[in-house]
């Protein structure tokens, strides 16, 4: 299995911040090629070599939902590419949501900005799935990834800079869960049934992932609130993130978003397994970009130190279906990783077994009419205040 980029220790890892306040196709380029030269990243080293962008397609949403990648960061950086000559293709796996893959890259723009670009459009498919092993890994030793990305000199991640309902924040380290064949996912999503084994369990996805090295995050417009999906709401907030290193990336854009140290579960696990080194910031400074994103509300952070581990699903939110916005789809049906959620043809609505229910988000993540929100228990919104006098917050 090839390797991700090997950096002296004690060399610093540069994470670029640049300033853009639109989707404008000059000022995006004009962005990009900043952020590279920020960090001394040179195309020209993949000149007949095979390169692979990764977008945030979340699903089938317009650009404007700031849900996945803008299609203008798509073109841009898959142009400086193919100007560097290299073989460049923009690959996803399929979800598991009812939505066809073809869909999402035609509503999201990102189909017509590759072709534009003279990059190949490409599906990983469950049948193109392998198992990848890495013994570094804590939670999954065995990780069902496309067999084709071993093919690849080089993979660009682009995500996408939001909140998250369940780990808080999603960037560069998240994006990989894509790569995952949609089938699985809401496998891994049991697996991972809580906010720190589901962060452990994504950090052992990206450092399986071989040959990404080149991270750059579309924040010219966020999302904020209960992301990533439909139940968050855009954010402007006028930068592009970029690092050869993917937890770097993540570091940079979370302080910048105001989240405290070590409160994306991600960042903190990732310094604990010495994915990353120490940071230089090149460009703008942080300090001088900060913009405060409004969190997700349904992480219970903080209590878990302060309660027996066992009150989780106690405290922790849960899914509520708002009837009057739902149209029946049945996509949270199709997507439940436990099975938690059917659809009563007698009541003609969509329930929720509480007892069977993990908490993972999925449903409210994929519902495309923000019918379904998260509700937190009068109990846990009084621990949560007891927990922050504790605090003095």
């Amino acid at each position: 299995m090839k390797q991700k980029l090997k950096m002296d220790s004690k060399q610093k890892i540069k994470v670029s911040i640049v300033r853009c306040s639109s989707y404008d196709k000059a000022s995006v380029a004009k962005a990009i090629k900043q952020s590279l030269e920020n960090i001394g990243f040179e195309t020209k080293k993949y000149k007949n070599k095979k390169v692979l962008i990764k977008p945030n397609i979340l699903g089938s949403y317009h650009p404007s939902k700031a849900i996945t990648t803008h299609p203008e960061i798509v073109f841009s950086v898959a142009k400086i590419f193919k100007e560097a000559d290299a073989e460049v293709d923009v690959g996803e796996s399929f979800n598991p949501f009812g939505i066809k893959l073809s869909d999402s890259f035609k509503k999201t723009g990102i189909q017509s900005a590759a072709e534009k670009a003279g990059a190949k459009v490409v599906h990983f498919l469950s049948n193109d799935a392998k198992e990848w092993h890495n013994e570094k890994n804590e939670v999954l030793k065995k990780v069902r990834l496309p067999k084709q990305l071993n093919d690849y000199d080089l993979i660009v991640n682009l995500p996408k800079m939001k909140t998250h309902s369940l780990v808080r924040y999603t960037g560069a380290v998240k994006n990989t869960f894509g790569f995952v064949p949609g089938g699985q996912k809401p496998t891994y999503h049991v697996v991972g049934k809580n906010e720190q084994k589901f962060s452990k369990m994504i950090l052992d996805i990206y450092q399986t992932i071989p040959n990404m090295n080149l991270n750059i995050i579309d924040g010219i417009i966020g999302l904020e609130g209960e992301g990533p999906g439909t139940a968050g709401r855009p954010k402007k907030s006028n930068l592009i993130i970029c690092s050869e290193n993917a937890l770097a990336a993540d570091i940079v854009a979370a302080e910048i978003m105001c989240f405290k140290d070590d409160e994306v579960l991600t960042n903190k696990f990732g310094k604990e397994r010495n994915l990353v080194g120490e940071i230089e910031t090149v460009g703008e400074k942080i300090k001088d970009v900060k913009i405060n994103f409004k969190k997700a509300n349904s992480s219970i952070g903080g209590i878990i130190p302060i309660i027996a581990p066992f009150f989780f699903k106690i405290v922790a939110k849960r899914p509520f279906i708002h009837q009057e916005k739902c149209k029946r789809c049945q996509a949270c049906v199709k997507i439940c990783p436990p099975k938690a959620m059917s659809f009563d043809k007698n009541k003609k609505k969509v329930c929720i077994n509480k007892k069977e229910c993990i908490m993972c988000y999925c449903c409210s993540e994929i519902c495309p009419y923000d019918a379904i929100t998260l509700e937190q228990s009068k109990l846990a919104k009084t621990l949560i205040k007891i927990k922050n006098r504790i605090m003095g917050e």
